[in-house]
């Protein structure tokens, strides 16, 4: 006889919602207070359940929506960041190609300090976008 495991199975349950409930519930999967619709659903299971409509209850639900719209404003600025960084590039290689060049000797010296000023520039946004995708402080490293 094969031993039971100590895990319960979860019981799959098929539900049908009209139209208003279905479109209600995935505004709040898509607005990120929820993961999934199956995580709505068991949310409201659990609130019917434990009666979960008190103070705590509220303030929960004002916590989940302040923490949505902080994750949108951090991607808001990461977003940004991005652009800036973007265009800093640009502008830096823009600089870089319309400077006119020396004659002579100096033009070969000239041209691989500003290659070797480029190629830090490269690094430097590289690590300052690596930090943001980390979600560090870029700021940390300066002080």
């Amino acid at each position: 006889m094969p031993k039971k495991s100590s895990i319960p199975s979860r019981k799959h349950l098929r539900v049908r919602l009209d139209p208003v409930s279905v479109e209600y519930a995935e505004a709040r999967v898509k607005d990120g207070r929820f993961r999934s619709m199956s995580a709505y659903l068991q949310h409201l299971v659990w609130k019917e359940r434990t009666g979960a409509d008190g103070p705590m209850a509220q303030l929960e639900e004002k916590l989940s929506k302040t923490i949505a719209v902080v994750q949108q404003d951090v991607r808001d600025v990461r977003v940004s960041t991005e652009g800036a960084n973007a265009f800093l590039h640009a502008l830096a290689k823009m600089l870089l190609v319309t400077l006119q060049d020396p004659e002579g000797e100096e033009k070969t010296q000239l041209r691989a300090t500003a290659g070797k000023r480029y190629e830090r520039l490269l690094t430097v946004a590289g690590k300052e976008l690596a930090l943001l995708l980390e979600g560090e402080d870029t700021d940390a490293e300066t002080r």
